[in-house]
């Protein structure tokens, strides 16, 4: 009888664990820190960036890089463009996503740097899309 409990409360004590440590923590003002993570903050941006389809080469695609390009300049970091060609295949898989064959658009990329202390010690890379699907 005695194992019966220790199995009970120690299933108890696991499900408890689970809970507590897999509940995110509750969110953080607009007006806070800007040293902390807001997701008020943060929607703004998502706002901005998700208010209209800006698929590559578009007109809104420019507009929301370009926004990108400010506000991570306004954070701080060193940021520069770099441009590219699409390869055939990608260009063919566009094509049927816009339903017509035209040009390839460029490709531009944004490279932001948040210097470290140290520029001798490795960095983190973060990679994601600003444009979206048509």
């Amino acid at each position: 009888m005695t194992r019966w409990w220790a199995a009970v409360i120690a299933l108890a004590g696991a499900v408890i664990l689970a809970i507590v440590a897999t509940t995110p923590p509750g969110a953080v003002s607009a007006n806070a820190s800007t040293t902390v993570f807001s997701a008020s903050r943060a929607m703004a941006d998502v706002r901005v960036i998700g208010r209209a389809p800006h698929p590559t080469g578009s007109a809104e695609d420019a507009q929301v890089r370009n926004y990108l390009v400010a506000r991570l300049k306004g954070m701080g970091l060193e940021v520069a463009t770099a441009t590219g060609t699409m390869s055939p295949a990608a260009k063919k898989r566009l094509d049927g996503w816009r339903k017509a064959v035209a040009p390839a658009p460029p490709l531009t990329n944004i490279i932001a740097i948040l210097p470290g202390r140290d520029r001798a010690q490795p960095a983190v890379l973060l990679m994601a899309h600003h444009d979206s699907v048509w």
